[in-house]
């Protein structure tokens, strides 16, 4: 089994078109490079903000020193195969405690993997990319399946180590799955294995976090009017995670479908389920529903930070991958061993790339074909035939992805042309107002900024600022943060006039401007789609 896994992770980047950079990376990189050199971007308002403790912190740390052994590109791409291996070991392990089926749990790996996350607040269980977030998701995942087989201990360390990487993903899984194996305890007549819970998984959870819970506890007092404190990060910087009112009506559409799928399948195929793992599950969806109606309350009837801010909607991707991994594990096996029809491998094999479907090209063609070809021989050839025919149909779905090993965008365009220009045609310590949707800027210019959309700080009064900023750069005067759009913002950038744009320059003591607005009485240092201005 665990060659299988160590293989799988091993050439999965190269199937799915990994890339060093994708869009998150433009906040997170400039962060790690400030822990590894102080000097880094010294005039960079965001970068100050976030050297100070916050979620970001351990992981910074973490991988500033892992750049004394080996530069950025080489460390980020190692976590990333370490990410997927950690996600493909917990979907191995908990599709054997369904079936102990070695193939049905490599297939249901392969589906989880490359297949869509049907969730709701802008989660995605694998990209192509490597975050913190996955990697601490992934860390929480193998818990679950560790707890699930009654490695309590071990299950307990690998939260802990979520944790510190990511406090909101570590402490509310732990919550969540503990809480439900709780309830399995005590609904099964084993209350007598409660103190075993208590004694090797919370106790040393919270033992173990309590310089982290410390460090949280001594944060400052927040310096913050009102409702702000949730309307800036709920409803207008974070809205595709917050805002259930944000969401794609597709992304809707998609989730219940699949729901309404796996709960039929679940009632359906019932008699194949463990006993444990239905009531574990049942348990864990039950506590996030109870979550997600929580931070809905907390979020549109009476304001409620916490309740908020842990983005409970989020808590939808462990629901699609206990439904989807399950389900997968149920009908492949039911398939081999003639308990269940082939036709119902149409699910496992065609519903995780349904929004790929349509306007997919010869690609996806001859995907679907190599789809239809898998069901028909399912039962018929040999596994690693089947499982290679398998990847090879969900590589074709990411067959126009380019792999990026080390550059700092995929694709160049006039945003990263005059970034690079800025990089070596203007003094280092410079600082740049620029337009709020160039989030590759810092990065990739290597210089310090007003502000932008896309990093925005973890303390409350940071946001503040940022907020502030925004409003400014935006050019509106009336700034209500629970109405105010990204696009809003943009738009406002592009109608600053010059003694607009030229003061607030000079307000942040930015040295250049970049802009796409033509100022016909500023000198132009350089420009393609954007102008670069120098602020005398």
């Amino acid at each position: 089994m665990i060659r299988s896994i160590v293989f799988l992770s091993l050439i999965f980047p190269f199937l799915y078109k990994y890339s060093f950079v994708s869009s998150n990376q433009y906040e997170q990189i400039p962060i790690i490079l400030r822990f590894i050199s102080g000097n880094y971007l010294v005039n960079d308002w965001f970068l100050n903000t976030a050297s100070k403790f916050g979620p970001r912190y351990f992981f910074s740390v973490y991988m500033a020193g892992l750049n004394q052994i080996t530069n950025l590109p080489v460390i980020f791409f190692f976590h990333f195969v370490v990410t997927v291996f950690l996600i493909s070991q917990a979907t191995y392990k908990l599709s054997d405690s369904i079936a102990k089926d070695h193939l049905s749990s490599i297939l249901t790996v392969i589906v989880i993997l490359f297949g869509q996350t049907f969730s709701l607040g802008g989660n995605i269980l694998v990209t192509g990319d490597f975050t913190v977030t996955q990697l601490s998701l992934a860390f929480s995942l193998l818990a679950i399946s560790c707890l699930f087989r009654d490695k309590i201990l071990l299950s307990s360390l690998l939260y802990i180590i979520s944790a510190y990487f990511h406090p909101l993903i570590g402490f509310e899984s732990f919550f969540i799955f503990n809480t439900s194996y709780f309830v399995y305890l005590t609904v099964t007549g084993l209350k007598k294995n409660i103190p075993d819970l208590l004694k090797r998984g919370i106790l040393p959870f919270f033992i173990i976090c309590i310089p982290l819970i410390y460090l949280y506890g001594a944060l400052p007092a927040d310096n913050i009017p009102g409702v702000l404190k949730i309307q800036i990060p709920a409803m207008m910087r974070g809205r595709h995670h917050y805002l259930p009112t944000a969401y794609p009506l597709a992304d809707y559409l998609m989730f219940f479908l699949f729901l309404a799928i796996s709960l039929l399948g679940f009632i359906k195929f019932k008699r194949y389920w463990p006993g444990k793992i239905k009531i574990l599950t049942y348990s864990a969806v039950a506590i996030c529903t109870a979550l997600i109606i929580l931070g809905s309350f907390s979020l549109y009837f009476y304001p409620l930070y916490l309740p908020v801010v842990m983005q409970p909607f989020r808590l939808t991707i462990y629901v699609y991958w206990l439904l989807m991994t399950g389900l997968t594990t149920v009908i492949f096996n039911g398939i081999k061993n003639n308990k269940l029809p082939s036709y119902l491998a149409i699910i496992p094999v065609f519903l995780p790339v349904a929004g790929k479907i349509t306007g997919s090209g010869k690609a996806g063609l001859a995907a679907v074909f190599l789809g239809f070809l898998f069901i028909l021989f399912y039962n018929r050839t040999g596994k690693t035939a089947l499982t290679a025919l398998f990847l090879i149909y969900f590589s074709l779905w990411r067959y126009h992805g380019k792999f990026n090993f080390s550059n700092y965008y995929q694709f160049r365009d006039q945003e990263t042309e005059i970034e690079e220009y800025i990089r070596g045609n203007t003094p280092a310590d410079a600082v740049f107002l620029v337009p709020p949707d160039l989030e590759k800027f810092r990065l990739v210019a290597g210089r310090a900024i007003v502000a932008d959309w896309k990093s925005f700080p973890f303390h409350p009064g940071d946001y503040y600022q940022w907020y502030k900023r925004m409003c400014l750069l935006g050019n509106i005067s009336k700034c209500p943060a629970d109405k105010i759009s990204f696009e809003e913002i943009i738009l406002g950038y592009q109608n600053h006039s010059i003694s607009s744009i030229t003061a607030l320059a000079r307000l942040y003591k930015a040295d250049y401007i970049v802009s796409p607005v033509f100022y016909r009485s500023l000198p132009a240092v350089f420009n393609n789609r954007y102008y670069l201005y120098k602020i005398n």
